[in-house]
């Protein structure tokens, strides 16, 4: 089954097709393209006759990849276990990145890669304590993984982020919003003039252009204009 896909530039993609999930594993095949999706060849594999490292342990939320041989793919276990794995090659063979200690231990739920315009993404750690979501962004800061200020929605709420670029992120839990301009390390909050209640997907494609579902935004996030059906 299809579920994850990405695409370095026009001609270079990666497809990850799951089979049948067993509970904490996502066995799969890794797909490559380099004729803009006319033909797909396998690269890795993770289950039973595993290639290129990518383990079956923990279901599989992410995949990005920013060149044609630098690719991340995040891998989770319940809220007991986070991994993210690495490649250098295109997506043949894949080796685990070390990890924040902060992170050890931590409720995580998810972590999904955020596309930042540079060859080293960022990642949304979205934790869960009680009910309630809590999500952080962590980024490569002089050489070194440093998590962001945490984010705590509403109780009952979700939290949604997107990154512009490397340093201009914005972040909603369908009441506030909430804006960085250091790449996730520190938020400012302000209320928009329009609720985001029930908004289940955030997308900025500039410092002050961005999407919400059915929303469309102009001034970095302060009106939103719903766009036709």
């Amino acid at each position: 089954m299809p579920r994850l896909l990405t695409f370095a530039d026009a001609r270079h993609g990666w497809l990850w097709t799951s089979d049948v999930p067993a509970e904490g594993a996502e066995a799969g095949t890794l797909f490559a393209t380099s004729d803009g999706g006319a033909q797909w060849t396998p690269v890795a594999r993770a289950g039973v006759d595993p290639l290129g490292g990518i383990p079956a342990s923990g279901t599989k939320p992410g995949l990005l990849f920013t060149t044609v041989r630098d690719g991340w793919m995040t891998a989770t276990r319940g809220t007991s276990a986070a991994w993210i794995y690495t490649t250098q090659d295109g997506g043949r063979t894949w080796r685990p990145e070390p990890l924040p200690p902060r992170l050890a231990n931590a409720p995580i739920v998810s972590v999904n890669p955020l596309p930042t315009g540079s060859g080293s993404p960022a990642f949304s750690v979205t934790e869960e304590h009680q009910g309630t979501y809590s999500i952080a962004v962590l980024a490569r800061h002089s050489g070194s993984w440093v998590m962001g200020r945490l984010l705590t929605s509403t109780p009952g709420g979700d939290m949604h982020v997107s990154f512009a670029d490397r340093l201009h992120g914005f972040a909603t839990d369908g009441s506030s919003m909430f804006r960085t301009t250091d790449g996730g390390l520190t938020w400012n909050a302000f209320s928009p003039k329009r609720s985001l209640k029930n908004v289940t997907q955030l997308d900025f494609i500039s410092p002050t252009v961005g999407f919400a579902l059915l929303s469309h935004i102009e001034d970095g996030g302060h009106d939103w204009t719903a766009l036709p059906r």
